[in-house]
C-alpha cells in the first residue's frame, strides 16, 4: 500500500515536473518570438530614422543654399542702396552748382543792365 502510494506519488511529480518542463519551453518559445519581433521593429525604426536624418540633412543643405542666396542678393541691395545715395548726392551737388551759376548770371546780367544806364 505504501509503496503505491509512493509510486503514485512519484508518477504525479514526473506528470508535474514534465508539465512545467512544457510550461518552460512554451514560455521560452514565447519569449523567443517576441525578442524576434522586437528586433525586427527596432531595425524598421533605425531605419525609418535614418531616412529621416537623410530628409534633415538635405533640408539643411537646402535652407543653407537658399540662406546663402538671400545674403548675396542683401548684398547687392545695400550696394544699389549706396549707389543711389552717391547718385542723389551728385545730383543735388549738380543742381546746387547750376542753381549758383545762375544767381551768378542773374547778378552779371545786373550788374551789365545797371551799367548800360
Amino acid at each position: 500500500n505504501l509503496v503505491e502510494q509512493a509510486e503514485k506519488i512519484m508518477e504525479r511529480s514526473a506528470v508535474r515536473q514534465r508539465q512545467d518542463s512544457q510550461l518552460k519551453e512554451v514560455r521560452i518559445s514565447e519569449l523567443e518570438a517576441q525578442k524576434t519581433k522586437l528586433i525586427l521593429e527596432n531595425t524598421e525604426l533605425k531605419q525609418q530614422n535614418k531616412q529621416r536624418e537623410l530628409v534633415m540633412q538635405s533640408q539643411t543643405e537646402e535652407v543653407n543654399k537658399l540662406n546663402e542666396v538671400v545674403r548675396r542678393q542683401c548684398a547687392q541691395m545695400q550696394r544699389q542702396d549706396d549707389d543711389m545715395k552717391r547718385t542723389n548726392t551728385e545730383m543735388q551737388i549738380l543742381q546746387h552748382n547750376r542753381q549758383e551759376e545762375l544767381q551768378r548770371k542773374d547778378q552779371d546780367n545786373m550788374n551789365l543792365r545797371e551799367l548800360a544806364r
